[in-house]
């Protein structure tokens, strides 16, 4: 991790219905392409009855400022740049019981470009990961395992999106944490 995004291409799974709902992911995830700095240079798209869209992105990096998910050292520090729970909300609106109001602050942090990663860049970072299907402890366990490390964690320490806890007590946990 730690690269500068070059080209992209888009990543469709979609239902023939929904081809208006697919134009709209479509322009907005070539708007954050162009956010970046990269190139849409085209993609790949089958029919699905579940929506999916994703981005295979090249970039560009010295091998030796590469930054693996596998190799903090003792004593690092933990940072999160944005707050947890969008695979709640997500598994909430599978459910057709998120609030638009929560759907509306996670959106808004799907869409934000990690330009605050790329300023910590400059820091001496020994360990990098991004926290998507399994979660916060399922990333953080990959990343501790290697180097047979720990972590402390202080929950009311790690930014979330508001009103999370109805979300959990209804069992709307994604498949993968």
């Amino acid at each position: 991790m730690g690269a500068n995004p070059l080209m992209a291409l888009n990543i469709v799974a979609f239902p023939e219905d929904r081809l208006d709902d697919l134009g709209l992911i479509l322009k907005g995830g070539a708007e954050k392409v162009a956010e970046a700095g990269a190139l849409l240079v085209g993609g790949h798209t089958i029919k699905d009855k579940e929506p999916k869209y994703g981005l295979a992105v090249v970039g560009l990096i010295h091998p030796q400022d590469i930054i693996y998910n596998d190799t903090p050292q003792e004593g690092d520090l933990l940072i999160l740049t944005k707050p947890l729970g969008t695979g709640i909300l997500s598994t909430a609106l599978k459910g057709d019981i998120a609030k638009p109001t929560a759907l509306k602050e996670a959106i808004f942090w799907m869409t934000k470009l990690n330009q605050i990663s790329k300023e910590l860049l400059e820091l001496p970072i020994h360990g990098l990961t991004d926290i998507t299907g399994f979660g916060l402890i399922g990333h953080l366990s990959e990343m501790l395992t290697k180097n047979n490390l720990g972590a402390e964690l202080w929950i009311n320490n790690m930014p979330v999106i508001k009103g999370l806890d109805k979300y959990i007590s209804l069992g709307m946990m994604p498949g993968g944490t």
